[in-house]
């Protein structure tokens, strides 16, 4: 009977313990003391971040040259457009002068070229074939004068030497030798004037025609005869005569060759002004039949190939001429500058950089840890040290996808917009910011901190004050947990009632 009374006494006093462990109240040193109340419970990252231009564009010159125009400093307002800085490019506008004043001029011959012809040019043309047609008889019959004269004269010195130095036939027969460079091996008169009536029929007895090439040829090689004869004659004399019969033979015998070089120049300076001539009466003719028919489709189409050339050439020296200068791609104000006027750049050199006039952004470093409760389109405050008892209001515009590792605290740039309406005259570029990100939150609930809150593994629970010095252990249910270490109390707690935390 003792065992069973014994192991009854013991459960009671077992589940005694346990029931007082879990709902009896509790005695001890009370540390904090908190009042359940409702109200309304929202996530909040702090973080500091500092105002800069929401977009800096820094500009560079796309080659390397000498900086000629730089006119801007910091701080200055440009607009869309506006030249910033320029290069020398001396060499590339005089290139597209030249281009361009071809281009006039092609222009121009294109349109010469299609207009009708009027009567009174149609005349002036008419005209300058006339005097061309005229200019031709004139310089032909030129031409029949100078062979008349090289006959006459020729001729003259021809019959003269032969009859006064070669009348002896008896001598000539037996008077044989070799002449370098002439025509003739063995000379006697009778061969003599053979030759002599041979190369005037073929020479000056032709007409010259147009071509004048085979009469021409003819013409020049009776000269080479006769300078070949005047030297056959010094060498017959100088064998069979007196020395001063001789030195009148060599004196006589220059006289000619000073005829035959005349001649020569006479007859190429006429031949020349004939042939220019000729070339005038063809080029008239040509400018009368163009004017009358018009010019040919080739002849438009072959201008307007040199027009559309020289375009494309000036379109790429225009692109050429762009790259020595920079322009402002935005309205905006001067935010840094980088060289100074007449140095020399390189290539991609930053010279300068500009922002937008647009309001300022406020850029902030958020730890990985609390990325989690920032988002696009959370709302903020703000405010600044250097601008106290002022707050603004602001929406977060950007977060970086990719984490930057290179500090201490994996962090997350984040790039944070201020509403509109409000006055930010005041902010100034590198002011620091103290930010608050709101993140979610819930309205009218009841709520504790969450060092109130003891999690065995198993329940949660608080301790409920329920006298002045008495306490009981009650279990709780939690939901909404802020990142501030407030969490809501869905069941287990009333409105007004007190918790505490125990002195461990």
């Amino acid at each position: 009977m003792r065992k069973p009374l014994l192991f009854v006494i013991f459960a009671l006093f077992a589940a005694g313990t346990l029931w007082y462990y879990f709902f009896g109240e509790r005695g001890g040193e009370v540390i904090a003391e908190q009042v359940v109340a409702k109200g309304n419970l929202q996530n909040a990252v702090r973080v500091f971040g500092k105002a800069e231009p929401d977009k800096i564009f820094t500009l560079a010159f796309e080659i390397g040259g000498t900086v000629t125009s730089y006119p801007f400093e910091v701080g200055d307002r440009v607009t869309k457009g506006k030249t910033l800085a320029k290069l020398s490019s001396t060499s590339v506008s005089n290139q597209i002068r030249e281009t361009q004043s071809r281009i006039n001029i092609e222009q121009k011959k294109k349109d010469e070229l299609t207009a009708p012809v009027q009567s009174s040019e149609l005349t002036a043309l008419e005209a300058r074939l006339d005097q061309a047609e005229a200019a031709v008889n004139s310089f032909e019959s030129n031409l029949d004068q100078v062979i008349e004269q090289t006959r006459v004269s020729l001729d003259t010195f021809f019959t003269t030497y032969v009859d006064e130095y070669f009348d002896d036939v008896d001598r000539l027969n037996v008077l044989e030798f070799d002449i370098p460079g002439s025509t003739f091996d063995t000379f006697d008169k009778r061969n003599l004037l053979g030759q002599r009536e041979a190369i005037l029929t073929a020479s000056l007895d032709q007409k010259f025609d147009s071509n004048l090439g085979d009469s021409y040829a003819n013409l020049f090689k009776l000269f080479d005869e006769y300078e070949s004869f005047a030297n056959l004659i010094e060498v017959v004399v100088n064998k069979d005569a007196k020395e001063s019969v001789s030195e009148s033979v060599e004196s006589q015998m220059n006289q000619l060759r000073l005829e035959i070089q005349s001649k020569r120049s006479s007859l190429v300076s006429v031949n020349n002004q004939l042939t220019e001539a000729r070339q005038a009466v063809s080029v008239a003719q040509q400018d009368i039949q163009v004017a009358q028919v018009g010019p040919s489709g080739a002849s438009v189409k072959l201008q307007d190939s040199i027009i559309a050339d020289k375009r494309v050439a000036l379109t790429s020296l225009y692109n050429d001429l762009s790259k020595y200068s920079i322009k402002s791609p935005i309205t905006g104000e001067v935010f840094q500058t980088f060289i100074e006027q007449y140095t020399a750049v390189a290539p991609n050199s930053p010279v300068i950089s500009i922002v937008e006039e647009k309001p300022l952004v406020v850029r902030a470093d958020v730890a990985e840890s609390d990325i989690v409760y920032v988002g696009v389109g959370n709302v903020a405050t703000i405010t600044f040290d250097a601008l106290p008892g002022e707050q603004f209001d602001a929406q977060v515009q950007f977060v970086e996808s990719q984490i930057d590792t290179s500090r201490s605290v994996p962090t997350y740039e984040t790039t944070l917009e201020f509403s509109e309406g409000q006055d930010l005259s005041s902010i100034r570029s590198g002011m620091t910011a103290n930010i608050i990100v709101s993140s979610g939150s819930i309205e009218d609930v009841l709520f504790v901190p969450a060092n109130f809150i003891v999690n065995d593994g198993v329940s949660q629970y608080v301790y409920k004050k329920t006298s002045e010095s008495g306490y009981q252990k009650t279990t709780v249910t939690t939901g909404y947990r802020t990142n501030t270490s407030d969490v809501e109390i869905t069941s287990g707690l009333n409105e007004g009632e007190s918790i505490v935390i125990f002195k461990q």
